[in-house]
Protein backbone atom coordinates (compact mmCIF):
# COMPACT_ATOMS: atom_id res chain seq x y z
CA UNK A 1 0.00 0.00 0.00
CA UNK A 2 1.16 3.47 -0.63
CA UNK A 3 -0.35 6.47 -1.06
CA UNK A 4 -2.22 5.52 -4.42
CA UNK A 5 -4.23 3.16 -1.75
CA UNK A 6 -4.15 -0.92 -2.09
CA UNK A 7 -5.07 -3.02 -4.44
CA UNK A 8 -6.59 -6.45 -3.47
CA UNK A 9 -8.59 -9.64 -5.73
CA UNK A 10 -11.29 -11.21 -4.11
CA UNK A 11 -13.45 -13.63 -5.43
CA UNK A 12 -16.71 -12.51 -7.87
CA UNK A 13 -19.77 -13.87 -7.11
CA UNK A 14 -21.38 -12.49 -10.18
CA UNK A 15 -19.35 -13.81 -12.71
CA UNK A 16 -17.76 -10.93 -14.03
CA UNK A 17 -14.54 -10.00 -13.65
CA UNK A 18 -10.62 -11.10 -14.20
CA UNK A 19 -10.05 -14.97 -14.96
CA UNK A 20 -8.65 -17.09 -12.42
CA UNK A 21 -5.51 -18.46 -15.29
CA UNK A 22 -5.19 -14.57 -16.07
CA UNK A 23 -3.98 -14.46 -11.94
CA UNK A 24 -2.25 -17.44 -12.51
CA UNK A 25 -0.23 -16.33 -15.68
CA UNK A 26 0.78 -13.00 -13.85
CA UNK A 27 -0.85 -9.13 -14.00
CA UNK A 28 1.59 -6.38 -14.09
CA UNK A 29 0.32 -3.22 -11.86
CA UNK A 30 1.36 0.29 -13.74
CA UNK A 31 0.30 3.71 -13.98
CA UNK A 32 -0.51 5.99 -16.83
CA UNK A 33 1.92 6.90 -19.02
CA UNK A 34 0.00 8.50 -21.66
CA UNK A 35 -2.26 7.35 -24.89
CA UNK A 36 -3.53 3.65 -23.29
CA UNK A 37 -6.80 2.89 -25.27
CA UNK A 38 -9.27 0.66 -23.47
CA UNK A 39 -12.41 -1.24 -24.40
CA UNK A 40 -14.16 -1.40 -21.17
CA UNK A 41 -16.76 -4.73 -20.27
CA UNK A 42 -19.97 -3.77 -22.22
CA UNK A 43 -18.72 -1.87 -24.67
CA UNK A 44 -17.83 -2.49 -28.19
CA UNK A 45 -15.30 0.33 -29.22
CA UNK A 46 -11.94 1.55 -27.33
CA UNK A 47 -11.60 4.71 -25.34
CA UNK A 48 -8.57 6.54 -24.43
CA UNK A 49 -8.56 6.70 -20.64
CA UNK A 50 -8.60 10.37 -20.52
CA UNK A 51 -12.06 9.92 -22.35
CA UNK A 52 -12.88 7.26 -19.93
CA UNK A 53 -12.00 9.28 -16.92
CA UNK A 54 -13.34 12.73 -17.97
CA UNK A 55 -16.59 10.19 -18.26
CA UNK A 56 -16.67 9.00 -14.81
CA UNK A 57 -15.88 12.38 -13.33
CA UNK A 58 -12.03 11.50 -12.14
CA UNK A 59 -10.34 14.54 -11.04
CA UNK A 60 -7.22 15.47 -13.25
CA UNK A 61 -5.31 14.93 -10.61
CA UNK A 62 -6.17 11.38 -9.57
CA UNK A 63 -5.52 10.22 -13.58
CA UNK A 64 -1.82 9.17 -13.06
CA UNK A 65 -2.46 7.54 -9.45
CA UNK A 66 -5.44 5.09 -10.91
CA UNK A 67 -3.48 1.45 -10.69
CA UNK A 68 -3.72 0.13 -14.21
CA UNK A 69 -3.41 -3.94 -14.13
CA UNK A 70 -2.13 -5.46 -16.85
CA UNK A 71 -1.29 -8.81 -18.53
CA UNK A 72 1.27 -8.89 -20.62
CA UNK A 73 1.01 -5.61 -22.29
CA UNK A 74 -2.87 -5.85 -22.62
CA UNK A 75 -4.63 -3.65 -20.19
CA UNK A 76 -6.62 -5.80 -18.85
CA UNK A 77 -8.16 -3.50 -15.28
CA UNK A 78 -8.38 0.07 -14.42
CA UNK A 79 -8.61 0.18 -10.74
CA UNK A 80 -11.71 -1.03 -9.98
CA UNK A 81 -13.78 1.36 -12.43
CA UNK A 82 -13.53 -1.01 -15.37
CA UNK A 83 -12.15 -4.76 -16.68
CA UNK A 84 -11.63 -5.25 -19.86
CA UNK A 85 -13.51 -6.41 -22.70
CA UNK A 86 -11.24 -9.35 -23.03
CA UNK A 87 -12.53 -10.72 -19.45
CA UNK A 88 -15.59 -12.10 -21.02
CA UNK A 89 -13.73 -14.59 -23.98
CA UNK A 90 -12.11 -16.36 -20.79
CA UNK A 91 -13.91 -19.66 -20.50
CA UNK A 92 -17.21 -19.34 -18.16
CA UNK A 93 -16.64 -21.93 -15.91
CA UNK A 94 -13.12 -20.07 -14.74
CA UNK A 95 -13.17 -18.58 -11.30
CA UNK A 96 -13.74 -14.62 -11.74
CA UNK A 97 -11.78 -12.42 -9.71
CA UNK A 98 -12.54 -8.37 -8.68
CA UNK A 99 -10.17 -5.38 -8.06
CA UNK A 100 -10.80 -4.06 -5.40
CA UNK A 101 -8.92 -0.27 -5.27
CA UNK A 102 -9.30 0.64 -1.33
CA UNK A 103 -7.78 3.33 0.84
CA UNK A 104 -6.86 5.74 -1.94
CA UNK A 105 -7.39 9.43 -2.29
CA UNK A 106 -11.18 11.00 -3.25
CA UNK A 107 -11.50 10.13 -6.84
CA UNK A 108 -14.49 12.91 -8.12
CA UNK A 109 -14.94 16.01 -6.76
CA UNK A 110 -17.75 16.90 -4.75
CA UNK A 111 -21.16 17.91 -6.06
CA UNK A 112 -22.40 21.14 -5.80
CA UNK A 113 -25.62 21.84 -4.74
CA UNK A 114 -27.63 24.93 -4.42
CA UNK A 115 -27.89 28.23 -5.94
CA UNK A 116 -25.06 30.57 -7.13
Amino acid sequence: MGPEGRVELTPAHDGRGLAQSWIEQGLTLRFRAGGERFRPHGREHHHSLKHLFQEEGVVPWMRERVPLLYRGEDLAAIGDLWIGADAGEALASEPRWSVQWTQHPTLRAPERGGRI
